[in-house]
């Protein structure tokens, strides 16, 4: 059987029993009556789904069946069309009714239109062209920049060429462009100014002169194919105003402009100063020698910037150019260049750290560069002879546990690399252990990886190929490439450290055969038995000397049962089905860097029986650094036992690293994948912090997460207001101060409000302080208990006063029956008291006991609405993730504090 037809096959029968699957769970939700409208709509949005791509997969496999009768069987199992129900109904009505509107209007009317739009437009570049005195026009008006337009926003902008063919010039830049439109032409110009480049060649250079600039553009992204012949860049400016070619003109173009009519540019030096814009082109110069330097060059062209900024803040006049830019994307692009300048470059080092923190270097770095504290890697990297739609990568991940933090990394770069040369990433189980391996995890790990976004083009199973392993290994026999050892495991292990070779080595082919034989059978003697590959015991890598290929196990394998006695070890499989699945480029972990050579030695060693089986070309290599985090734990072995010893809930336990316990802790999937593609394919092995991906975390979840107030329940003090309204009364805000369209809440207000004790033990008389969501209220009076504490404040409501001028912002509950409710706000603390966590280490010994920190609080009313799941901000503490929502007062709401990159706990830890 094919590689193809094993993939086509094992899809639709996997999309079948997923769809089966989730048709039970709908089916029980609606049947229960009990489940809230939005469980239920996202249950049957998943069975929609899996219908979908099971009805694909079907549809593969009929084209690829080997005979009639297998395609009518197949053709009876896809699912028919779902109903429409009666909100589809009344959609598809409107819509008729709105198209029937549409084809009222009459061609008069839309002829004298589409008139009135060209003279509107040609009057506007006519006005354009003639402040600019005949030149270069202005944005006509700043839009954001979009990441490439969809075919449904084309009539905003310039008509796209056709794919796979080469417009003409004329048909892109004309400033009233025409599109056919039936038996007449219609009009269609681009209102913002358009920068069209290939979708894997971003001109950076030309992208942060326009921030440089302050002059957005609308970013389309197209196949270099659509763009005019022997350009990588393009620039059409609005209206017909204009239009250029080639990254360092349209770079110039920007630098000229300025950020409007009335501010002259300064990115090209002092106006009207010849010299420094001779300086800001001499210095775009350089940065092109910069930028290629290698070996003794690197150290000449820094020693030249060096000396040229000894007195300067900038490269040219008194503020940032071109120039500047120019020379710091050089510096981005070579980093034996960025390296070398952190050593012996003073002036260059103190240019380069002003320039990092620029607003326009920062988006260019954040958006296009995988910006990062470290520099630790970037993807913006090639993968050594990939073929456009040819690439095939594979994540194989042993079905022994959950996903965690560290399979992540590969799981994204094989998917990203797979995507940017539009070729496929297979999912292999790599289930060659039977005794660690379980069926619970492969779900776990298919779950994740859909979480995660990651969408294999196929999945398999390394005992897909246990047949075709296994006559390899016999064929290695017989040509002397294997040998079997019945020696105890203690005595191969002492003959590996001292490089010996032992008497079986040497065993007779007939003799080897006859042990193989044993050991597929799973007998006494072949139990005692491996087989091992015969390659150099005298090598200094010790993965070279004699690995084990194949050990006996009499455990059921989750997918072949009883039929098999011996399996492979991954070292034998992996590049084998590697070589058979047709996978193009291993991403592998730099840490096993020592396998590497053996890996190459199987397929050079295996070639006569690999080809015979599939002919293709070679497999490249890409290594990448494995993720380390400090205190962290990552053997799952040693994640199982903190289970089984009830430390931890389980595999989705918050302080676990693996993907379910991060996304429970309150880490977004976005901010997961930010970090991780931020870090690239590097090689480098550090020793991480966590406050970096907190951090980039941070920067998800802050315009989203909704604002609401609790307070600690111990020691709350009572704040009564005069002047204030005598009866409770509510008013509705906005649940997001800057997002209005997350929504609003319903807050109460008092006479009587409640204030963190902390806050009240601060308090002065006749002091004014601000009560966040109210206004400024003066305080009177600081009641003080017999213990130091305070007991009760009082004063009186000031809202005429100046918000602004007040030190104190308090945040502040309404003292009524019905708007207090229970919240529970829980702390984490790391689970290890050792930051770099060796293999020999005794978990035992380097266990945390006290790692969950609850803090019983009181919340506002409208904290009952927020769902499982939902990340808040509770007002000057902190993000936190609600892990179980409001089901009866008579249960805290919990939550748990989602670090942010400088606090890591929610209430600061007692001294």
């Amino acid at each position: 059987m094919s590689v193809q037809h094993v993939e086509t096959a094992a899809s639709w029968e996997e999309w079948e029993r997923l769809v089966t699957e989730i048709g039970n769970v709908v089916k029980d939700l609606k049947t229960a009556g009990n489940a809230d409208k939005d469980t239920v709509d996202s249950a049957v949005a998943e069975l929609l789904h899996r219908k979908e791509q099971f009805k694909a997969a079907l549809e593969a496999a009929i084209t690829a069946a080997p005979d009639e009768a297998t395609a009518e069987m197949l053709k009876a199992k896809i699912p028919a069309a779902p109903k429409p129900n009666k909100q589809d109904k009344k959609k598809a009505s409107k819509a008729e009714d709105d198209g029937a509107e549409k084809d009222a209007k009459s061609d008069a009317a839309k002829k004298q239109e589409e008139e009135k739009m060209a003279a509107r437009a040609r009057k506007k570049a006519a006005e354009e062209a003639k402040k600019q005195g005949g030149g270069d026009a202005p944005l006509a008006k700043e839009v954001k920049a979009e990441e490439g337009a969809s075919p449904a926003k084309k009539e905003a902008s310039a008509p796209a060429p056709t794919a796979g063919k080469r417009p003409a010039l004329e048909t892109v830049t004309s400033a009233a462009a025409t599109v056919s439109g039936g038996a007449e032409k219609k009009v269609v110009l681009n209102r913002t100014t358009e920068l069209w480049f290939g979708k894997d060649a971003p001109p950076l250079f030309a992208l942060l002169a326009s921030r440089l600039a302050k002059r957005e553009v609308v970013i389309k992204r197209v196949d270099p194919k659509q763009l005019p012949p022997g350009s990588t860049a393009y620039l059409l400016l609005p209206l017909g105003a204009g239009s250029f070619s080639g990254e360092m003109v349209i770079a110039r173009y920007f630098a000229r402009l300025g950020p409007s009519v009335d501010a002259p540019s300064q990115l090209y030096g002092a106006p009207g100063d010849a010299a420094s814009a001779t300086t800001v082109d001499q210095w775009i110069s350089h940065a092109e020698t910069l930028e290629s330097a290698t070996g003794p060059m690197v150290a000449e062209a820094l020693g030249a910037l060096n000396t040229h900024l000894t007195m300067r803040t900038v490269i040219a006049g008194h503020a940032v150019t071109i120039g500047d830019g120019a020379v710091w994307l050089a510096l981005k692009r070579n980093a034996a260049a960025a390296k070398a300048s952190s050593h012996g470059f003073p002036h260059v080092r103190r240019w380069l750290k002003f320039m990092e923190t620029h607003p326009a270097c920062v988006a260019i770095a954040q958006d296009f560069l995988g910006a990062q504290k470290d520099g630790a890697g970037s993807l913006d990297l090639a993968l050594k002879d990939a073929v456009m739609g040819e690439v095939v990568t594979r994540f194989p991940p042993e079905p022994s546990g959950h996903l965690h933090i560290g399979h992540v990394k590969a799981a994204l770069l094989n998917s990203h690399f797979a995507e940017r040369y539009q070729g496929k990433m297979l999912l292999r189980f790599d289930d060659t252990n039977p005794s660690k391996e379980k069926e619970e995890y492969e779900e776990a790990i298919r779950h994740d990886l859909a979480r995660l976004e990651i969408v294999p083009a196929a999945v398999s199973h390394t005992s897909d190929w246990f047949g075709d392993i296994k006559d390899i290994a016999t064929e290695m026999i017989k040509a002397g490439l294997a040998y079997c050892d019945p020696s105890p495991q203690e005595e191969q292990q002492k003959n590996r450290f001292e490089r010996k070779e032992n008497v079986h080595r040497s065993a007779s082919v007939e003799e080897n055969l006859r042990w193989w034989d044993e050991m597929q059978k799973g007998s006494e003697e072949g139990l005692t038995c491996c087989l091992r590959a015969k390659i150099d015991m005298k090598s200094d890598n010790g993965a070279m000397r004699d690995p084990t290929i194949f050990r006996c196990n009499l455990t059921p394998h989750a997918q072949t049962k009883d039929k098999y006695k011996a399996y492979p070890t991954y070292d034998m499989a992996c590049p084998i089905v590697d070589w058979l699945e047709g996978v193009t480029h291993t991403l592998r972990d730099s840490q096993y860097a020592d396998r590497d050579a053996q890996y190459r030695w199987f397929l050079e060693a295996l070639a006569p029986y690999l080809t015979a089986r599939r002919a293709r070309g070679p497999i490249n290599f890409q290594p990448f650094s494995r993720v380390n985090f400090v205190r962290t734990l990552l053997s799952k072995r040693k994640l199982q036992w903190l289970i089984d010893q009830k430390q931890a809930e389980g595999w989705d336990d918050p302080r676990f690293p693996t993907v379910a316990g991060v996304l429970r802790r309150g880490l977004t999937v976005a901010g997961l994948k930010t970090f991780i593609l931020a870090m690239g394919a590097s090689k480098n092995t550090n020793l991480m912090e966590w406050d970096k991906i907190w951090a980039i975390n941070k920067a998800v979840v802050d315009p989203v997460a909704t604002r609401y107030t609790a307070l600690l329940a111990d020691g709350l003090v009572p704040f009564e207001l005069a002047g204030a309204p005598a009866e409770p009364f509510a008013q509705t805000l906005f649940r997001h101060p800057k997002d209005e369209s997350l929504g609003k809440k319903t807050r109460l207000f008092a006479s009587t409000v409640m204030l963190q004790a902390e806050d009240a033990i601060t308090l002065e008389a006749d002091e004014e302080v601000t009560l966040m969501s109210w206004g400024n209220a003066i305080v009177r009076h600081v009641e003080m208990g017999a213990d130091g504490k305070v007991v009760r404040v009082r004063g009186e409501l000031h809202i005429a006063g100046d918000v602004k001028k007040t030190k104190k912002k308090l945040t502040w509950l309404a003292s009524t029956p019905d708007n207090l409710v229970d919240v529970e706000l829980i702390d984490l603390d790391f689970m290890l008291n050792k930051d770099k966590i060796e293999e020999e280490d005794d978990i035992k010994e380097i266990f945390n006991p006290n790692t969950v920190l609850p803090y019983m609080a009181k919340g506002e009313a409208a904290m009952r609405t927020i769902k499982k799941g939902e990340t808040i901000q509770v007002e000057r503490r902190g993000f936190y993730i609600c892990d179980e929502p409001y089901v009866r007062a008579s249960e805290p709401i919990k939550f748990f504090f989602v670090p942010d990159g400088k606090s890591f706990f929610g209430v600061p830890l007692k001294k």
